[in-house]
């Protein structure tokens, strides 16, 4: 069983993380659709269809694996692009994310679908759910975000903490080469709340074990966004039965 611990982040990274509250909020008051899935031009119609197409891209990727669709949960819902399509699939759909901006239009916009409910969250990691209480979670176009490494390792081992026993977890981190001069470039260049960190493929390997997962899947694409020189790395894990 994994070994857990509580986790006491500097002065210097709480003040980062409160930042990043603050900064979604503002983004989501400005465009909240192109924050969310970076499409600017994007209509309503265009985006619910890409809401469409990503959950039914995840379901698809996880349903050989899931041991029953008792409940999901959605690490950085925004708006609930995904939410409203996963609510069709699971008796309960739950969405959190940083922004309380992204929550509040969130559920505005999907208050007449009763199996959705979004929370908004401190954005340091911790999940406020009960052990063992979903049998799917996922994330998508958030961890790419986080400008502390911490901030995710601790999102994987409350995601362990939170999935029933043989639970799924599906998520995506923009990927880094495992080689010297990649991880020096990568340890200087400049975080944000935009442009957060990237992964080696063995280190995020590593993040899964020592949370106790078991990794079943991993894929290494090219970025479709507008940064096209990314590489996103694609992972699934299972809590052991």
């Amino acid at each position: 069983m994994p070994v857990y611990f509580c986790v006491v982040h500097s002065p210097a990274v709480v003040k980062a993380l409160d930042r990043m509250k603050g900064e979604w909020d503002a983004r989501a008051r400005e465009a909240s659709r192109f924050y969310i899935c970076s499409a600017r031009d994007f209509t309503e119609e265009d985006f619910r269809r890409s809401g469409e197409e990503h959950a039914a891209l995840i379901l698809e990727s996880v349903a050989r694996w899931l041991p029953g669709r008792d409940g999901a949960l959605e690490i950085g819902c925004g708006t609930g692009r995904l939410l409203g399509p996963m609510a069709r699939h699971f008796p309960e759909v739950i969405g959190v994310d940083v922004s309380g901006e992204m929550v509040r239009q969130g559920r505005e916009q999907l208050r007449h679908l009763p199996r959705i409910r979004l929370e908004e969250v401190d954005g340091h990691g911790s999940l406020p759910f009960p052990d063992q209480y979903f049998a799917l979670c996922y994330s998508m176009l958030v961890f790419i975000h986080l400008p502390q490494k911490e901030v995710a390792r601790k999102y994987i081992r409350e995601t362990f903490r939170v999935l029933k026993p043989g639970g799924i977890f599906r998520f995506q981190v923009f990927a880094v080469p495992d080689t010297l001069w990649h991880s020096v470039r990568e340890f200087f260049t400049k975080k944000s709340t935009w442009r957060g960190c990237k992964y080696k493929p063995s280190e995020m390997d590593a993040y899964l074990k020592a949370a106790g997962f078991e990794k079943l899947d991993s894929s290494l694409v090219p970025d479709p966004g507008p940064i096209k020189k990314n590489w996103v790395l694609w992972l699934t894990a299972r809590r052991p039965a």
